[in-house]
């Protein structure tokens, strides 16, 4: 079932986006947020902005969850400590002396190589599970190690179905910067995007089941929400796996910064609107010919409100010191997951691309846009409340390693 989930989420994900790509063709925004305010006014462009905001917080508090589980694993479980060195205190000391400084940067220029190293890294990690699982069940043999890891084919429980649908959620959601790359194609067409987005979905679906697939056979009932802490490096021979964790850990800390940019640009162009400052709204219709293409995806001038050294440096440290706080209140991340996935990126992927094909092509049966809406409505919902339910129920979770 987890399969089949998997699979519905990635052609429901390039769905949403062929029609979030069509609504900024027929309409000319480049933007989310000024696409929102046009089509549904200054209102509904607040809850999305706030959506967004939600969601870049709850990515970058899950790769500061992630880097606390590893640093848990790697350091606290490998060498003798002091009382005082535990998991928030290292969180807080990797915070402060790499995740931040990376953070205060006007631009991403230097980062820039960090996508290509994530994706080089994920398809490392994906090789070192695979190879793993494939080294566990030879030397186990598979109806032995089938019978003992406790696999199972559907979810015990309706809850289970839901639980699982805004982390899978989540793990689609690019949608927030589908206007600006589409805007930034050359040459730029709807079938050029639409072969891109096909590539780019298909390429994270395959990891992905990959992952899922490989860490489910090799571990089943134990698999923990976060399978790195399935492979307990402190005890780990296979110098593989020791790899991809370090590989992991670099991706993960290179990609926090680009999570902390989008929310303080959010957090600006907010801030603007109630300042009642135009000047960054005029700037952001598409024009029919390439010269009126924007710059690359965060490097534009014109596409972000200029802020001061100062003012930067607050808002930064004001954002990302909030994500540390909750990474550390909420050190699970499938809550954080399940909570973003359930309630912001269900608006901002599903929901939003139906409401703005409704407004862009009024004269279409848009079967599709109301599936979408009725669809992420639903699950958004539904996902939210289980994931709310299960930290009011919270159960102690069997320590692994």
């Amino acid at each position: 079932v987890g399969i089949l989930l998997t699979i519905f989420a990635a052609i429901a994900a390039t769905k949403s986006i062929d029609m979030l790509v069509e609504s900024c063709h027929l309409s000319g925004h480049k933007t989310y947020e000024t696409m929102t305010a046009d089509f549904y006014g200054r209102s509904m462009s607040y809850v999305v902005e706030v959506s967004i905001l939600i969601f870049c917080l709850g990515a970058a508090i899950a790769y500061i969850v992630a880097v606390g589980d590893i640093l848990e694993e790697g350091v606290l479980n490998v060498f003798d400590h002091p009382s005082y060195v535990t998991r928030d205190f290292l969180i807080v000391i990797f915070f402060t002396f790499v995740m931040l400084p990376l953070s205060l940067f006007e631009r991403v220029d230097s980062l820039r190589f960090s996508s290509l190293f994530g994706l080089l890294s994920i398809f490392f990690l994906v090789l070192s599970i695979m190879v793993h699982s494939i080294r566990y069940m030879s030397t186990t043999g598979f109806e032995l190690s089938w019978e003992q890891s406790g696999v199972v084919l559907f979810p015990a429980s309706a809850l289970d179905f839901f639980r699982a649908c805004p982390l899978i959620i989540f793990a689609f959601s690019c949608h927030v910067n589908v206007p600006q790359i589409f805007s930034e194609l050359v040459p730029r067409s709807v079938g050029r995007m639409n072969v891109t987005t096909r590539c780019g979905v298909g390429v994270c679906n395959t990891s992905y089941l990959l992952i899922g697939v490989f860490g489910y056979l090799n571990f089943g009932k134990h698999t923990s929400d976060n399978v790195l802490k399935n492979y307990c490096v402190s005890k780990e021979t296979d110098y593989m796996i020791v790899a991809a964790f370090i590989c992991i850990t670099i991706a993960i800390t290179m990609a926090y910064p680009l999570c902390i940019l989008p929310s303080r640009v959010t957090i600006e162009i907010m801030l603007m609107r109630f300042r009642n400052d135009k000047n960054y709204l005029a700037k952001q219709q598409l024009g029919d010919d390439d010269e009126d293409l924007v710059e690359p995806l965060l490097e534009d001038d014109n596409d972000y409100p200029e802020i001061s050294t100062n003012r930067r440096v607050l808002l930064t440290i004001a954002i990302a010191g909030f994500s540390l706080f909750v990474a550390l209140v909420i050190p699970d991340v499938s809550i954080i997951f399940g909570l973003t996935g359930g309630s912001a990126v269900g608006l901002v992927s599903f929901i939003m691309p139906g409401l703005f094909m409704l407004k862009a092509a009024p004269e279409r049966r848009n079967v599709m846009a109301w599936a979408m809406i009725i669809g992420g409505t639903v699950i958004s919902l539904l996902g939210t409340s289980v994931t709310v339910y299960d930290i009011f129920n919270d159960e102690q979770v069997q320590k692994i390693c």
